[in-house]
């Protein structure tokens, strides 16, 4: 949810619209932060999109680990969307904008190399292109040859590179054995023969490995190369395959090297993946789905009248418990024991609700009764340092059953109380919840009482 934030933060509407910078006649310019930072939207890139949420991915997870748990909630996403989106239009951004200007002069030099050599290095990167996003950058490129010489040379490598992605994609759902594939295959290619290749791209060439994608790319570039050597260009840009003849109607010879071009580029790519690239995996067919004997329900946890002490040690009072949200009974009525010994035990038949990752706090749900058993006072901050659980979340557990161990000398170490606490978080649902313990206890021993 994080990563869709700050996705549509990168082209909120208050940005200047990247495209409307990018045209001259607009009249639209960037905002300028201390007179020489540039910030504009990424509508036309997906690399600063991309790369913030890999990042924020990482500094979320860092602040999970550091932010306290009672503020986790509010504070995270907020420093996580504050941190990258300061980050993402004043550094990650401008480097990568750069980096995609970069990549458009050296295709634009490429064009330019003799031999066809620059259809066929374009041709080969152009899926891979795609794949990040970048590709619409090279929009400014065609419109550019376009004003210059009334041309577009580009068009007709891209449009070669779709009936390439086409076929191998057709090869691939007509010889699979997958339901799947043989049912989305079909409306991936078409999409693909009228100018919208990402479903064929991901949906099927690239989703069992890369030989498919990686033949495809070959393809591309021998096909760009052949364009670039015919001298084929055409007149306009924005559609390629089979819309894309609209554009090279304007010579007959145009036209006849675009449609056989086209047909070549296809074949080729629908044999060679039929004979060399089609996934094993797609050729596995769907096994028969078992029938399954239903198995009885389980059996429902009867509900506890009485919850036993999880560890040996002492009693303590809820109002003698050293932390307020304990002692006062914020999340119910509790009472807790002083441990004499490592191991915490389960105080009634039920289900592990919730485990926490620093496994200093333990969730038990049973019928009409759901407790929480806390290990020591801001064990949290210890981060898992000197506890082990022996439990996961949705286990079933009975009393007596040790649910996990904490070591008594690195709690004491790290400054924090040891005390355990059992609280019945839904004590409000119930009739009563009273103490009936004192003194030594030991585990099992009877430590509240509850009535429904």
């Amino acid at each position: 949810m994080l990563g869709l934030i700050l996705g549509l933060m990168l082209v909120n509407g208050s940005l200047p619209n990247a495209y409307s910078v990018a045209d001259l006649s607009s009249g639209v310019t960037p905002l300028m932060l201390l007179g020489f930072i540039p910030i504009v939207g990424y509508q036309g890139s997906i690399l600063p999109a991309f790369v913030a949420g890999v990042i924020g991915s990482k500094l979320e997870k860092k602040l999970r680990k550091t932010v306290p748990a009672v503020f986790d909630f509010m504070i995270t996403p907020f420093l996580v969307l504050f941190v990258m989106l300061v980050l993402s239009l004043l550094v990650i951004g401008l480097l990568l904008h750069a980096l995609e200007n970069i990549l458009l002069v050296i295709v634009e030099h490429a064009l330019e190399l003799p031999l066809g050599i620059g259809g066929l290095v374009v041709g080969f990167f152009w899926s891979i292109i795609t794949l990040t996003g970048v590709h619409h950058i090279f929009n400014m490129l065609e419109i550019s040859l376009l004003a210059s010489t009334g041309f577009n040379p580009f068009n007709a490598i891209l449009c070669m590179c779709g009936f390439s992605s086409a076929g191998v994609c057709l090869a691939i759902s007509v010889k699979a054995r997958k339901k799947e594939i043989r049912a989305i295959g079909p409306s991936a290619t078409v999409s693909a023969l009228l100018g919208i290749g990402e479903p064929a791209l991901f949906g099927v060439i690239l989703r069992y490995g890369m030989k498919p994608f990686l033949l495809s790319c070959s393809i591309n570039g021998i096909a760009g190369m052949i364009a670039m050597l015919l001298g084929m260009k055409g007149t306009g840009n924005g559609i390629t395959t089979i819309p894309g003849l609209l554009l090279y109607i304007y010579s007959p010879s145009q036209l006849a090297m675009y449609a056989a071009l086209a047909l070549a580029t296809f074949a080729s790519a629908f044999c060679l993946c039929w004979f060399f690239a089609v996934p094993p995996e797609v050729m596995e067919a769907d096994s028969a789905k078992a029938t399954k004997k239903e198995a009885p329900a389980p059996a429902p946890i009867p509900f506890p009248d009485v919850v036993g002490a999880v560890a040996q040690g002492t009693f303590v009072p809820m109002e003698e418990i050293p932390d307020p949200t304990f002692s006062q009974g914020v999340l119910g009525i509790c009472c807790g024991i002083n441990p004499e010994a490592g191991n915490v035990y389960s105080p009634m038949d039920g289900t592990i609700s919730q485990l926490a990752d620093t496994l200093h706090a333990v969730g038990i749900e049973a019928e009409g009764v759901e407790l929480l058993i806390h290990v020591g006072i801001d064990t949290v901050e210890m981060k898992g340092d000197g506890f082990k659980s022996y439990v996961k979340e949705g286990q079933t557990v009975k009393k007596g059953d040790l649910l996990l161990t904490m070591d008594l000398k690195k709690i004491k170490a790290a400054g924090h109380p040891s005390i355990i606490m059992v609280a019945v978080t839904n004590s409000d649902d119930l009739a009563s919840v009273e103490a009936a313990a004192s003194g030594q206890l030991m585990p099992g021993d009877q430590l509240m009482r509850l009535k429904v």
